[in-house]
C-alpha cells in the first residue's frame, strides 16, 4: 500500500509538468502583447502631442 501511494503521488506530480512550459509561454505572450499595446498607445499619444504642438 505504501508503494502504491508513492507511485500515485509521483504520477500526480508528473502529470502537470508538461503544462508548466505552456502556461509560462502563454503568460509571456500575453505580457509581450500588453507591452506592445502600451508602446503603440504611447507612440500615438506622442504623435498627437507633437501635432498639437506643431
Amino acid at each position: 500500500n505504501l508503494e502504491l501511494s508513492i507511485d500515485d503521488s509521483q504520477t500526480d506530480v508528473e502529470s502537470p509538468l508538461p503544462l508548466l512550459p505552456r502556461s509560462a509561454w502563454t503568460s509571456q505572450v500575453a505580457l509581450l502583447r500588453a507591452i506592445f499595446r502600451a508602446k503603440k498607445a504611447l507612440e500615438r499619444i506622442e504623435q498627437e502631442a507633437g501635432v498639437l504642438r506643431g
